[in-house]
């Protein structure tokens, strides 16, 4: 409104530049113009409700006006019929003081064409300039809400990368188990044969050894070959022979004269001998082989398994990726909704009374259509004055019945030229319709969720359950919002949404809770939550992107030292990468950073265990 009333004001310095010659005992155009522009100071330049006007009002100016009946125009006047308001008037008073001071028709022409021209030129445009300017800029403020949700849909495309990323993984992870549950089953089965040859192998070479060593005992050979008093030497040679080369054996594919014939003898110490270390160097061999297969097998099942290892590491890792990168494509979609419409909101109204808006564009709407008519109708008395036949009540009435439409969408801004008494604008504000908040919902396909267990590893063979457990994913994990027990009945806790990636992954806000000071004291951090320490400074960017401090009086940080001083943190960069400032921690002993350049804070006088104080 400022800006409009300083054009008003150049109106009245631009009539008071008008120099007039007129007779010394009546009231000059440039006093009348300069108490007009006084007036406008203190007015507003819309049109008022319709308002009865005391008979007196403007009597004495009407007074003197020639060609015009002074009851004709009081009477106008006084009922001006919802077309009036103080703004008008001022104009009627200036241009009847104006006629008062005795000025022509030939040398007012020229002030006439001026006050017009400011009024057409420089007035009219600037209501035009203004609608528009409140229209363009709901326009931008409302596809800007709507960029949100073109915002998070990139987002959610690009972290979808992920996601197929995870999918050509978890279908990997699926066939490598399968192929290492066969392994495992080979390997298994090949180490039951193991046992079994090594068994065989133990047992024929025990026998081997137990012979070797029974036929190399010579004092037992020396008895066998010791001759009895009662034998004969037929017998005792055959019990030698017999003992030591065996019996007999008949051969049925060799014959003598059509019937069979000695084969050679069998059972004697040599061939046990020899049959027993055959079976233990077969037994042996079939050993070895075995062990080699199973080494074999052991090997490519550890293989195996190493490899769907990897794959499951990279499968849990896209997962987790792609649910943290939707959750922060949700909250950011979520954030930048909440910014944005109250932008769109506030610029449409930011001030309501009563349900009436007071301030904001449906506020100038309202004044801006009255003001268009007032104008307009101001350049008719102000032409119909320039007349050559003076200021008539035709000339009033016709001002006053012209019906300004500024509803005409055909003619949004024509150009001043066209800007006559007939003439339609359209200064109607479209307003656009509230944008939903479309529902985000972060994907429970990450580890370990119910969800995430039941499709990668409940279908996985029972002898390759894989490592299920064995990644976590903390950026994206459900956070508690319930204070910790003891704390007062006043304090309450809210998720943050953050605008923006943060290292712990969620962040709580919690108000009226356990009064704090040292890491030792009582907090009322919900479960699983401690108090906020920043890891990097793109946290700290997320983190004032979407918070604000909460100082009561203090806004404090986990970071403490276990004893008194600085310890030197004055030299240093305070941070936890920096190693002189390794006596700072957290209470999980996560990093944290602070700055990147010296300070002179904290000082010598800090005290033990107590929390920094961020200013």
């Amino acid at each position: 409104m400022t800006a409009k009333i300083q054009v008003l004001v150049v109106v009245a310095l631009t009539c008071a530049a008008l120099a007039v010659p007129v007779e010394p005992d009546l009231v000059t155009a440039k006093e009348v113009a300069a108490a007009f522009g006084d007036a406008l100071k203190e007015e507003q330049p819309l049109l008022k409700e319709e308002e009865k006007q005391s008979e007196g009002l403007h009597g004495a100016a009407v007074e003197a006006h020639l060609g015009v009946s002074t009851g004709d125009l009081v009477a106008a006047l006084r009922n001006p019929g919802g077309w009036a308001s103080e703004f008008e008037k001022d104009v009627t008073d200036l241009v009847i003081g104006l006629a008062k001071g005795g000025l022509g028709a030939t040398p007012f022409g020229n002030s006439v064409k001026k006050i017009s021209d400011i009024i057409t030129k420089e007035m009219m445009p600037q209501v035009t300039a203004f609608h528009k300017k409140n229209q363009d800029d709901l326009k931008m403020l409302h596809e800007e809400w709507g960029e949100c949700d073109e915002m998070k849909k990139e987002q959610l495309e690009t972290s979808n990368q992920l996601k197929i990323k995870y999918m050509k993984s978890s279908k990997s992870h699926k066939t490598c188990r399968g192929a290492e549950a066969a392994l495992y089953t080979e390997n298994v089965e090949c180490h039951e044969e193991w046992l079994s040859r090594k068994k065989e192998k133990e047992l024929k070479c025990k026998a081997y050894a137990e012979v070797t060593k029974k036929y190399g005992d010579s004092n037992a050979n020396k008895q066998i070959v010791t001759k009895g008093g009662s034998e004969n030497v037929i017998t005792y040679v055959t019990r030698i022979t017999e003992t030591i080369c065996g019996k007999p054996v008949k051969c049925p594919t060799c014959k003598n004269g059509g019937g069979g014939g000695s084969g050679g003898r069998g059972g004697g110490f040599l061939d046990i001998l020899i049959k027993h270390k055959i079976a233990c160097e077969i037994a042996t061999k079939r050993y070895n082989v075995q062990t080699r297969k199973c080494k074999i097998l052991d090997q490519k099942w550890h293989d195996k398994r190493k490899e769907c290892n990897t794959i499951q590491d990279n499968m849990d890792g896209a997962s987790c990726k792609w649910a943290i990168d939707s959750k922060d494509a949700c909250e950011s979609y979520a954030e930048c909704w909440t910014v944005k419409k109250k932008a769109y909101e506030d610029k449409k109204c930011s001030k309501w009374v009563d349900k009436k808006c007071m301030q904001g564009v449906m506020a100038d709407e309202e004044q801006r259509n009255p003001e268009w008519k007032g104008l307009k109708r101001m350049d008719c008395i102000i032409r119909a004055f320039g007349g050559p036949n003076g200021i008539t009540m035709k000339d009033i009435l016709r001002c006053k019945n012209i019906a300004h439409i500024t509803n005409n969408t055909n003619n949004k801004f024509n150009h001043p030229s066209t800007w006559n008494h007939s003439s339609g604008i359209n200064l109607v504000i479209t307003y656009y319709p509230d944008l939903d908040l479309i529902p985000c919902k972060v994907p429970l396909l990450y580890p370990n969720t119910a969800e995430y267990k039941a499709a990668e590893f409940a279908p996985l063979p029972t002898l390759a359950k894989g490592k299920a457990g064995a990644n976590d994913c903390t950026g994206v994990g459900a956070i508690s919002t319930t204070p910790a027990e003891g704390s007062p009945k006043t304090c309450k806790c809210e998720r943050v949404t953050m605008n923006g990636p943060y290292s712990s992954g969620s962040l709580v806000r919690c108000t009226n809770c356990l009064d704090v000071r040292k890491s030792l004291d009582k907090i009322s951090c919900p479960t699983g939550t401690k108090l906020f320490s920043p890891q990097s400074r793109q946290d700290w960017d997320s983190f004032l992107k979407s918070a604000k401090p909460l100082r009561a009086p203090h806004w404090i940080i986990d970071v403490t030292r276990p004893q008194n001083g600085c310890g030197g943190c004055t030299s240093h960069t305070m941070m936890s990468q920096t190693t002189q400032q390794k006596s700072w921690v957290t209470k999980d002993a996560s990093p944290w950073w602070l700055r990147s350049t010296r300070y002179n804070e904290p000082n010598g006088d800090y005290s033990a265990n107590c929390f920094l104080d961020l200013w």
